[in-house]
């Protein structure tokens, strides 16, 4: 599996025009956890045109607050468009995939109690998988190794 994995991602990245690697600080909040956590992703882009790319993401996200955790691992694609086409400045990104993940946050029904673990239609655990979008908005720097800044909301 680990050869699988590591195989996919070489051919991700021989075949991307740019990738890239970043550290980032990250806020959750859900009905149940509320933190700040730490993640890390890496990003692929394939040009489409001079003005826009097709871009994959995956990346992994920990949380933890009061003892209980959550940690995530989003598989993303989208298509960053830059606003003059110019393929630098402004640029919007939507984003769709999937997030894959394990929590040990306790999950909380609609009058704030545990859920009776006896009952089969209620999970104890915050879920942490899904079906996630993105949006991104952001700035790329002119120059020849080009810097980008980026605000993103995303949703799980």
């Amino acid at each position: 599996m680990k050869t699988k994995i590591l195989a996919l991602l070489t051919t991700i990245f021989a075949f991307s025009f740019s990738g890239s690697a970043q550290v980032e600080g990250a806020y959750l909040h859900t009905k149940n956890i509320q933190a700040f956590g730490f993640g890390a992703f890496l990003n692929f882009k394939f040009p489409v045109t001079e003005a826009a790319n097709l871009t994959t993401e995956v990346g992994l996200y920990n949380f933890q607050k009061d003892g209980e955790g959550l940690a995530m691992i989003p598989i993303m694609i989208g298509y960053q468009y830059t606003l003059d086409g110019s393929g630098t400045g402004l640029f919007v990104e939507p984003i769709a995939g999937y997030t894959f993940g394990d929590s040990n946050v306790s999950q909380y029904d609609e009058i704030g109690e545990i859920p009776d673990p006896n009952n089969p239609g209620y999970s104890l655990k915050q879920m942490a998988k899904g079906p996630t979008t993105a949006l991104a908005l952001g700035y790329i720097f002119r120059g020849q190794t080009p810097v980008s800044i980026a605000l993103k909301y995303q949703r799980l």
